[in-house]
């Protein structure tokens, strides 16, 4: 210190202790804080908390005890998360939504980043500090979404509040006279999330066969052949013949729209794709898989990569893909991808059964959110 300065106790609770000048104070001193989180397919509802605050509305068995052993953080978690179920409700454009729980995790904090206590270790309880997010699934980013805080007491009558969206957070404090977060939407070009077309790659030459239209070409050929040989035209066209052929001709004629075959066309040369042509496509792909992750829900993520993959490969892609986004210990974090770009690639396979292999090496830019 550089000058003498005067550190008020707090007996009860070290937490609360605090220097008088206000320009020492910690970084991370509220005992509360909340946050919402607005994006086009989902609302977040984040509050931090130290358990022993909690203390104040529901027993959660740690008042006198000095430590949170490993056993017990189960158990303390599931307790805080029915409590905070329950409270500070959120509405969305003029509509209480319930939530659903997301994640609680013990965490720690520091002056460069915040992360999840992983490993489990036993914790202390004046410094123990959970975090509890709840999400509200959407179809389309909101015009206005509110949260009203509830928990207030002696101690705490102001609460550090962030109401964020793709263009940052509007920070501010929550009191017990204006206790309502509000996120307003004032985005004008807020970003799309649509997916991208990609072109179908090319395929050997095909022709498409009409089978019952061309069987009846052939059963009428047939059978004009036996009339001949056997004689039954060679003095003119019976009645019979004439129904029989007219017939056949116009069941081929009814039936053509139906039962088409597509055929290769056989010694045709094998279908070529440039490195080239094969940059956007491949781009393409890459992009939509990466942008179905803008979605929180496995099924709706499931969805969207279908799209572009099939078969064995989609739930390859999506593991694998979403191992790629986590970024581990941060609980909260976020990583959304905003663009593809396909620095090189290389092929390894051709054509055959109109399948093409290529070796890349693609690099993403986007954003990291909490």
């Amino acid at each position: 210190m550089s000058s003498e300065v005067t550190l008020d106790l707090d007996w009860n609770d070290p937490w609360y202790s605090r220097f008088q000048n206000p320009n020492l104070r910690r970084q991370f001193d509220a005992p509360l804080s909340a946050y919402l989180y607005i994006e086009p397919y989902e609302v977040r509802k984040e509050i931090i908390v130290r358990p022993k605050d909690l203390q104040s509305w529901i027993d959660l068995g740690i008042e006198d005890s000095g430590t949170i052993p490993i056993e017990s953080q189960a158990k303390l978690k599931a307790q805080v998360a029915e409590f905070l179920s329950g409270m500070n409700p959120v509405t969305i454009d003029g509509r209480t939504v319930d939530g659903k729980l997301d994640r609680i995790h013990f965490i720690h904090r520091t002056l460069r980043a915040t992360g999840i206590v992983e490993p489990p270790t036993e914790l202390n309880t004046d410094s123990a500090t959970l975090g509890v997010i709840f999400v509200y699934p959407i179809d389309e980013l909101p015009e206005k979404v509110s949260m009203t805080w509830e928990l207030f007491n002696r101690k705490i009558q102001s609460i550090p509040a962030v109401a964020s969206d793709e263009a940052g957070g509007l920070p501010r404090q929550i009191t017990p006279e204006d206790a309502i977060l509000v996120w307003q939407n004032y985005l004008t070009h807020p970003t799309s999330l649509e997916l991208v077309t990609v072109a179908r790659p090319p395929s050997p030459r095909e022709v498409v066969v009409p089978v019952i239209s061309f069987a009846c070409g052939i059963a009428l050929i047939a059978l004009w052949a036996r009339w001949a040989k056997l004689g039954t035209i060679r003095d003119g066209l019976s009645r019979s013949v004439v129904g029989v052929s007219l017939a056949i001709v116009f069941c081929g004629l009814l039936s053509f729209p139906f039962a088409r075959l597509v055929v290769a066309i056989p010694f045709d040369s094998s279908p070529r794709l440039s490195n080239e042509d094969a940059k956007p496509l491949i781009g393409g792909l890459l992009y939509n898989v990466y942008r179905a992750f803008d979605h929180h829900n496995e099924n709706l993520i499931y969805d969207c990569i279908s799209r572009s993959i099939a078969g064995e490969l989609l739930s390859k892609v999506y593991l694998e893909t979403r191992e790629s986004m986590e970024i581990k210990n941060q609980d909260g974090l976020r990583i959304s991808v905003k663009d593809v770009s396909v620095i090189e690639l290389e092929a390894t396979g051709h054509g055959r059964n109109s399948e093409f292999s290529f070796r890349c090496h693609w690099q993403v830019s986007g954003s990291i959110s909490h």
